[in-house]
């Protein structure tokens, strides 16, 4: 294939999510990384038992392995595929930590912590669905925020209402050469994370851009509170500051390093 003035092959990517804004994220991240990547998305159904970010991550990973190796016909895209990623991220907020029965409060669970009859008793009214959408979950902390809040009166909001986003991340090398039916891994590539500082917000939810929590949190920055909700800053901002961005950073980095440095954008 002759590729446009500037490119060469594509490193093709099977990105282990059925999350299309977690896609449009990591494709526009790479691509302003100035990487050449053909990403591609297939979600697993892995049940997330894991008790970490990073050990759910993996757990997709080798799930997504898998189907490639038992069911090529079925599973393959149209090209083959370099590298699986997965990813797992969520909300840690230290001040709710112990609830529901979990360490790192949402961590693991952070769109699936909750039920109907929390929901009921947090605001007045059950889930209007059988899971809860991002806005009844946004809401639903805001108001564990608020039943806090008198346990803390004498601390700075700035302290007791941190929290903070964390990205997990696995990247795994396919041997996708004739007759290897991808169940050949390269070495076992890569598993990172990264943070992103927050403070969870004392108003409503502002702001139209992001998913998830991001009209209720404010990031911190080199140390100074952003006055925006993150789902009021630019897609441009969320690259250099997300916790997604700080991991994919690190499979960026490690990409140029032990991938052929011919697949990348000259």
């Amino acid at each position: 294939m002759v590729y446009p003035t500037g490119y060469t092959a594509p490193v093709r990517i099977l990105f282990a999510t059925g999350n299309a804004h977690k896609v449009e994220e990591v494709g526009a991240f790479l691509t302003e990384a100035g990487l050449h990547v053909e990403l591609s998305a297939q979600d697993t159904q892995v049940e997330e038992t894991g008790h970490t970010f990073l050990e759910n991550a993996r757990l997709k990973a080798e799930a997504l392995r898998l189907q490639l190796a038992m069911q090529p016909s079925v599973s393959v895209p149209t090209s083959p595929v370099d590298y699986i990623l997965a990813e797992d991220s969520g909300l840690v907020v230290p001040v709710l930590s112990g609830l529901a029965g979990l360490h790192d409060f949402p961590g693991v669970r952070s769109n699936r912590w909750l039920t109907s009859d929390w929901m009921q008793q947090l605001t007045g009214s059950p889930l209007q669905g059988d899971q809860p959408s991002y806005q009844e979950l946004n809401q639903a902390l805001l108001a564990l925020m608020h039943a806090a809040e008198a346990r803390h009166a004498h601390e700075p909001y700035t302290v007791w209402r941190r929290a903070a986003f964390v990205c997990a991340m696995v990247l795994l090398p396919v041997s996708n050469h004739p007759g290897s039916n991808y169940t050949t891994l390269a070495p076992t590539g890569l598993q990172v994370e990264g943070h992103m500082p927050l403070v969870i917000s004392t108003h409503g939810p502002s702001g139209s851009g992001g998913f998830g929590y991001d009209p209720v949190v404010h990031a911190v920055v080199d140390g100074h509170l952003d006055s925006r909700t993150v789902a009021e800053w630019s897609t441009a901002e969320k690259n250099q500051h997300s916790h997604r961005s700080h991991a994919l950073r690190q499979v960026a980095a490690w990409l140029r390093e032990h991938h052929p440095t011919g697949q990348f954008r000259t």
